[in-house]
């Protein structure tokens, strides 16, 4: 029993690969991404990386809100953590009302779903680069008169070879 013991005490837990979402029939990438009133997420669950190539963006909005759902690439210089930390800045803006921070210059955007009405999905295709990826929600803010889509959650990062 002692053996038994030191044995299996001795042995490392399996590092996990990076989970890559299946090809479709036609060979693209298929990522669902839904929007709920509790924030984002997305699928396949453990997603971490992608092929580059083409891509199938699969928008759910469980809302009562329209929503999007944007596909960004990061540029050179530009972290997941730095685009998270935008996000977060920009949603609190808009939930006070106030005029937006802008796109943030380290971020490409590649694929967008384009407004998804409450209640519906939207599947739009697209190529991704090779890179480092972030999705990003936005949904439509009240308290803000111009421009109400807003970023307000990000998912990510995702690494495209």
């Amino acid at each position: 029993m002692l053996v038994l013991a030191i044995w299996l005490g001795g042995c490392a837990a399996p590092v996990a690969a990076p989970t890559v979402p299946p090809a479709t029939e036609s060979g693209a990438t298929r990522l669902t991404v839904t929007v709920s009133d509790g924030g984002c997420s997305l699928g396949p669950e453990g997603t971490s990386s992608l092929a580059a190539g083409p891509i199938e963006l699969v928008s759910v909005n469980e809302t009562d809100a329209r929503a999007a759902v944007d596909l960004w690439r990061l540029t050179e210089g530009g972290t997941f953590d730095e685009l998270a930390a935008h996000v977060d800045d920009e949603r609190a803006d808009a939930e006070a009302g106030g005029p937006g921070l802008g796109h943030p210059g380290f971020v490409t955007g590649q694929i967008s779903s384009g407004i998804v009405e409450p209640g519906s999905t939207t599947t739009v295709d697209g190529t991704v680069q090779a890179g480092t990826h972030a999705i990003v929600c936005l949904r439509h803010f009240e308290a803000v008169t111009t421009d109400p889509f807003r970023p307000f959650a990000t998912l990510g990062p995702l690494e495209a070879e």
